[in-house]
């Protein structure tokens, strides 16, 4: 009576609030200020048309972040050493290639075999769809539901990835601790992204294979690259300023983040051109916290090494390498994106198949893939009842 009552008043009260402020933060921000790199310092960390009520919510949010002891890697392996306990099975390195909803079993890439009672599907939600056989079924209905879940889908384009640096630094903690926090946001120029010119960029994209020779080509996508990594904000995380026990004494790991446009990484792979600007994008990012906010980290810096959107993709088989599911640019959202409606998000039109993770409700992240997770759980569980 004296904590869960008023704490839902106040909740029912806050979205309100909320559903009055869905609209894109940048068009939001426009309603107070002509300014337009007050603007982009504000919103140009978010994805594109990002509502405002997540965005502006979020320099709040990340602050009462928890961090367990360990780094984020123990939670997975308390996960882990908790399912090995309780007799289940790990299996890694495989991929699922097809599933079987009516006779209720999954292959994976070594052509094993698993039978299920129920599933819970924690992957890429379109290659959930895509690796059922449907010439196979027999359910009519059910084959409609899936070719109509497959049209929706295959135009839909996962939120902006991210490019991600990580660095170890010959450097006490007590360094960083006097200059940031373990986890910050940063931009290094006032002016923001508005000051990017885009025509190199426009120029790249619509060049042809035969143009992967083309030299010039090449300076004037390294030059758009390097505008836009200085004119950005970075997200900047150091996990030894959590726990003093993830370094040894006299060194710091960093990890540098930008977003990262997954179409324009999967161009410059396909011109062949990936290794050469990976390294041009780690020693611009060293470049840039050097001549600002860390100085003479260049010279401190003994360790390094970078992931794109590319390489998300390749190692988890999310969808243009997504951290946070869905983009907002989609002409539909495939996922359920009231808080009210979020216990339906696990549902799907698949027999005693739940779904959970990034793809399931919008907007996502860990605390949302996490949640859902639960919820798909206790489905399985109430089935079983």
């Amino acid at each position: 009576m004296k904590t869960i009552l008023p704490w839902m008043f106040k909740f029912i009260f806050t979205l309100r609030k909320i559903k009055k402020i869905q609209e894109p933060v940048e068009d939001y921000l426009k309603k107070f200020t002509s300014n337009q790199s007050l603007i982009d310092i504000i919103a140009q960390h978010f994805f594109q048309k990002t509502p405002a009520s997540f965005a502006l919510s979020y320099f709040s949010l990340y602050l009462d972040y928890h961090y367990p002891k360990g780094g984020t890697a123990s939670l997975i392996k308390k996960l882990e050493d908790y399912i090995l306990e309780n007799g289940g099975i790990i299996k890694t390195g495989v991929t699922i290639q097809s599933l079987q909803p009516e006779e209720k079993y999954v292959l994976d890439t070594e052509g094993n075999r698993f039978d299920y009672s129920n599933l819970v599907w924690a992957g890429d939600l379109k290659q959930m769809y895509n690796i059922i056989p449907v010439e196979k079924l027999i359910d009519k209905k059910l084959v409609a539901k899936i070719t109509e879940k497959r049209t929706l889908l295959k135009e839909l384009n996962a939120g902006d990835s991210v490019f991600t640096v990580y660095l170890s630094v010959n450097e006490n903690k007590e360094y960083f601790e006097k200059i940031c926090t373990g986890h910050f946001f940063y931009t290094p120029d006032k002016r923001g992204l508005n000051a990017v010119d885009k025509t190199n960029l426009e120029l790249f994209m619509k060049a042809e294979m035969t143009e992967k020779e083309n030299v010039e080509l090449k300076n004037k996508l390294k030059q758009y690259l390097e505008d836009y990594f200085r004119l950005n904000t970075f997200e900047i995380a150091i996990p030894a300023l959590r726990d003093a026990d993830l370094a040894p004494e006299g060194k710091v790991g960093l990890v540098v983040s930008l977003l990262y446009d997954y179409r324009l990484a999967k161009k410059i792979d396909d011109f062949g051109w990936t290794p050469e600007i990976k390294q041009l994008l780690e020693q611009i990012s060293i470049q840039i916290l050097d001549e600002s906010i860390f100085p003479n980290l260049k010279n401190k810096v003994f360790g390094c090494f970078s992931s794109s959107p590319l390489t998300i993709e390749k190692m988890t088989g999310n969808t243009e390498g997504g951290i946070t599911g869905w983009a907002f640019t989609n002409p539909v959202m495939p996922a359920v994106s009231s808080m009210l409606g979020i216990a339906k998000s696990v549902e799907t039109p698949l027999p005693s198949i739940f779904q959970a993770g990034q793809w399931t409700y919008s907007p996502a992240g860990l605390p949302i893939s996490i949640l859902t997770g639960k919820l798909a759980s206790d489905n399985v569980l109430k089935m079983k009842r």
